[in-house]
């Protein structure tokens, strides 16, 4: 991978995605994927941002459970003032 001076955003990663998506006008979401472990990811302007990592080598992990729908919350928020 290779971030930019911010360390939020990545030019390239080292994995090929699973799947690609796009969101609703509203930002919301829905793909089916087989249960397991995946990091989630967008795609801004041709870069990839990371919201923050698990320390095991997930970005923005999400864990699908057989049967079940998985309710994310991915703040985008690099341009935020706090």
């Amino acid at each position: 991978m290779r971030a930019d001076a911010s360390g939020k955003f990545y030019s390239k990663i080292n994995k090929k995605p699973i799947k690609k998506i796009e969101t609703k006008e509203d930002g919301t979401f829905r793909v089916a994927l087989p249960p397991g472990r995946y990091s989630l990811l967008v795609m801004e302007k041709g870069r990839f941002y990371v919201a923050y990592f698990d320390g095991e080598g997930y970005l923005a992990p999400v864990t699908v459970t057989p049967g079940q729908f998985t309710d994310v919350l991915l703040r985008v928020n690099y341009k935020a003032v706090y």
